[in-house]
Order: C-alpha cells, then sequence, then structure tokens
C-alpha cells in the first residue's frame, strides 16, 4: 500500500510540474499583454494616472468591461455608474483599496474596492490594461457617441 502512494507521488508532482510549465506558455497564467479588451456597452473616454505619474488616454474604458464603479460602502454594495463621476483618486489602505468619487453634482462617495479589478481601454496606439492598485487618479470624460451607422 505505501509503494502504491509513493508510486502515486512520484508521479503527480512531475505531473504538475508539466501543467504548470505548459498554462505558463500557453498565456494561460496571465503574462500576455492585453491583445483583446472586454467591449463595454458604452464608450467613455478617461485619463489614467498610474502611481508612476503617466497619464494615458483611453477610449472604450471599463472596470472589467463595466462601465461603472463598484465596491463596498458600509455594510452594502454600490456601483455608481460613470455619467455620474468626473474624478476618482485611489489609496491603498492595508484593508484594500479607497476609492473616492468625485461626482458631477459635487458629492463625494467614498468605496472600498478590490485592489485586483482590471481597467481596460483602448489608445492611439494600442490596447491598455492597468489594475486598480496601480492607479493614482481617473478623469472620467464623457460618454462617446459613434455617428449615425457607425459603431
Amino acid at each position: 500500500m505505501i509503494t502504491r502512494v509513493i508510486r502515486f507521488t512520484g508521479l503527480l508532482v512531475p505531473m504538475i510540474a508539466v501543467g504548470l510549465a505548459v498554462m505558463g506558455m500557453s498565456g494561460l497564467g496571465g503574462s500576455e499583454g492585453p491583445t483583446r479588451i472586454p467591449t463595454p456597452d458604452r464608450n467613455f473616454g478617461a485619463t489614467i494616472v498610474d502611481r508612476a505619474d503617466v497619464h494615458t488616454q483611453v477610449t472604450m474604458f471599463s472596470i472589467g468591461g463595466y462601465t461603472y464603479f463598484f465596491g463596498q460602502r458600509g455594510k452594502g454594495q454600490l456601483a455608481v455608474p460613470f455619467e455620474l463621476i468626473n474624478r476618482a483618486d485611489f489609496r491603498v489602505t492595508p484593508e484594500g483599496l479607497e476609492v473616492v468619487l468625485n461626482l458631477k453634482d459635487g458629492q463625494n462617495v467614498i468605496l472600498n474596492a478590490s485592489r485586483k479589478q482590471d481597467c481596460f481601454g483602448r489608445t492611439s496606439v494600442g490596447n491598455f490594461q492597468i489594475t486598480l492598485e496601480n492607479i493614482k487618479m481617473i478623469i472620467l470624460g464623457s460618454q462617446i457617441v459613434a455617428p449615425e451607422g457607425k459603431k
């Protein structure tokens, strides 16, 4: 019985190592760039300022494919649509990520968001992807409407 366990373990470890190596080579490990981004339901322009103070202007901006900021507010959850927001400021805290939304009506709303949420957009030179934890500020533009007959 013990020899079977040793034999099984002896086969299992190399199989797991090969599986991990194949995942890494196939891009399933998450190391490839943003060759494809999700298409949001609406097209918003945005300027993303990362923690290195690099400004990136994008269209088709989304957070995980969605056009709203979402996070915890107290014990509840809140989703705030992009069209209500002027700017979002981010602060990494020991508990997570604090997002201060400056709304168009002058209100400020504070959310606690997941640091690992991915943001996507299109730049003039290619697709863009960044996690919320690497963002300092987002300035949201207005919704971009395509001319009649174009999508």
